[in-house]
């Protein structure tokens, strides 16, 4: 669930995820319920779906990859204009069990390519200290996250030269296996 913006604009999605873990080799897919409100319009609603995957190329060295909103879903029928669709890869490097470097690049239809950083030093298995940059928006990025028995709180400031400060709070469960392919990125989008 996420939810962006006040009474006169606001954006809320709400949706559900499956991945498959095979030794390596991570794939997962999202179908996510997206409404856009403003003031004075009719509230529009989309059906995006996401895919991603990723491989673990050597013991220190993963790859991902993840496409967002691939079926091109449209808030309004009657017209030919569609939600963005975004295209992201990126490599993990894990010199350690506590330290993780990451680098990302993401292509939005209609929009230059942007290329993220980050950094994530988990001085305990329970907890995670992260910082990231994005060249797009010249955002720098500084979070904490902690893990205890499936359950998953993360917390991240963002800044940005237009828009000043956000906060970002996620909260996960894994259901199955407690153990994670990949920590959640040192870099979120705001």
């Amino acid at each position: 669930l996420a939810r962006f913006g006040d009474e006169i604009y606001a954006e809320t999605r709400a949706g559900a995820g499956y991945a498959y873990r095979q030794g390596a080799f991570s794939l997962g897919a999202k179908v996510d319920m997206y409404q856009v409100s403003a003031e004075g319009f009719a509230s529009r609603r989309a059906v995006l779906v996401s895919v991603g995957g990723l491989i673990r190329l050597r013991p220190t060295l993963w790859l991902g990859a993840y496409g967002h909103n691939l079926g091109q879903a449209r808030l309004v029928k009657e017209t030919d204009q569609r939600l963005p669709t975004q295209l992201k890869a990126g490599l993990s490097y894990r010199p350690g069990p506590k330290v993780q470097l990451n680098i990302e690049a993401q292509k939005t239809v209609d929009l230059k390519a942007a290329f993220l950083s980050g950094l994530e030093y988990a001085p305990h298995e329970a907890l995670a200290l992260r910082a990231g940059f994005n060249t797009a928006t010249q955002a720098f990025s500084f979070g904490v996250g902690g893990r205890y028995r499936g359950a998953g709180l993360d917390y991240a400031l963002a800044t940005h030269p237009q828009l000043g400060v956000s906060h970002h709070v996620g909260i996960s469960y894994g259901f199955g296996s407690t153990s994670t392919v990949a920590p959640a990125s040192a870099t979120p989008t705001p």
